[in-house]
């Protein structure tokens, strides 16, 4: 079926100076990150993390980084220390904190956590399913082309195989109810 996309900021990076730059270098980098800018610190933990031209991998430096823009409330990254939680990552793995941290970057509006989130609570495995939260955080996702583009094609299909699983009338309340919350 549809993997995971445990890791939010793979995608977010296409958006970001730092990708185009193909020769960046780990002290390049450093210096990005001492501007403070959230996002820019979050691509950096990621780059740590992943690894990139010119940056050796270490995943704890890459959390730190990731964990500093998270605790300050930039979205991005709080979805993508999910991620890190979820699998384990350079800490100790905690599928309980990554729901919560998935929840509050789905509810701030991110996307990734939108479509991470949904699928989280609609695959069961790593959670108790929650087919009627599945439906609803895909549903938000499937509508959020501005952060996932094609990716909201994926929502839409997996929103609609948790339709086929609830009852009509469940699946229309939720819809009028995300109608309301977009139209206040």
């Amino acid at each position: 079926m549809y993997r995971l996309y445990a890791v939010c900021l793979s995608i977010i990076l296409t958006g970001c100076n730092l990708t185009s730059r193909h020769e960046s270098t780990s002290e390049q980098l450093e210096e990005v990150a001492t501007n403070k800018s959230l996002q820019e610190i979050t691509v950096l933990g990621d780059q740590y993390i992943h690894g990139g031209p010119g940056i050796e991998p270490d995943t704890a430096k890459g959390v730190r980084h990731i964990k500093y823009a998270a605790d300050r409330g930039h979205t991005p990254a709080i979805c993508a220390l999910a991620g890190i939680y979820l699998n384990g990552l350079g800490v100790t793995k905690d599928v309980k904190r990554a729901q919560r941290l998935y929840t509050i970057s789905a509810n701030q509006g991110y996307g990734h956590a939108q479509f991470n989130l949904g699928v989280l609570l609609m695959d069961g495995r790593e959670v108790s399913p929650d087919i009627e939260s599945a439906y609803y955080y895909l549903s938000l996702a499937a509508k959020n082309k501005r952060d996932l583009g094609d990716m909201a094609q994926d929502a839409a299909r997996l929103r609609d195989i948790c339709a086929g699983k609830l009852p009509k009338q469940r699946s229309r309340y939720i819809d009028a109810n995300l109608l309301l919350q977009h139209s206040s």
